[in-house]
């Protein structure tokens, strides 16, 4: 399938530098509540996205808020080619694409790995096809427009119909996820809808490979 809206892509197999942002595009899309898509662009704090397939009452999460929200300028990302694991032979459909920065978590074979990481061949957990799990046929670099990365309060969520995770490599995730506990206790205690604010919207300072 063609590049999302406002994606080029770059000439050979550059690595992105580990200060990039971790985040995704501004065009990447979520699923929300009632079935229907946006891009994260116009996501707002407050609303639950599908982090799992299903009906039951973990399959979605509410955002509470963001470590980037940049809608402009242009970033490089890591992006990985993928194809449902069942599709085969003359049926196998044209791959979709999942970018986002060198340090973010996916999840790969069930566990947690940074995209850089990432090899053709590896199985990402994509709950919205048949068989759950989508294989990598190609990996490269693109750059795209924005930079955006919202908080559940799962620390899930399905980014372009991909399973990853809201943090990075930076630190454990256990522990990043306790450090924003406060925020998240904040949220569901009804204080505020998104109780950090603007404050990260330009990245976390200091701490660019964390949440940034």
């Amino acid at each position: 399938m063609p590049f999302g809206t406002g994606e080029e892509a770059v000439e050979g197999t550059p690595v992105p530098s580990d200060d990039e942002p971790a985040c995704f595009p501004a065009a990447a899309t979520v699923e929300l509540a009632d079935g229907s898509t946006t891009e994260l662009a116009a996501l707002s704090a407050g609303m639950a996205v599908r982090v799992a397939q299903g009906a039951h009452t973990g399959a979605h999460s509410h955002v509470y808020g963001w470590s980037h929200r940049q809608l402009d300028g242009r970033h490089t990302y890591v992006r990985l080619s993928h194809v449902p694991e069942a599709a085969a032979g003359d049926e196998r459909p044209a791959p979709r694409h999942l970018l986002l920065s060198p340090g973010h978590l996916l999840y790969v074979g069930g566990s947690l790995v940074p995209a850089r990481s990432v090899r053709v061949g590896d199985a990402l957990a994509t709950p919205g096809v048949a068989g759950g799990v989508s294989r990598v046929v190609a990996t490269g670099t693109t750059t795209a427009a924005g930079k955006v990365n919202p908080h559940t309060l799962s620390g899930d969520l399905l980014v372009d119909g991909v399973r990853v995770s809201t943090y990075t490599d930076a630190l454990p995730t256990v522990v990043a996820h306790a450090l924003l506990a406060p925020a998240r206790a904040a949220f569901r205690a009804g204080l505020s809808v998104e109780p950090m604010g603007r404050l990260l919207y330009g990245g976390v300072p200091g701490w660019r490979r964390w949440w940034a």
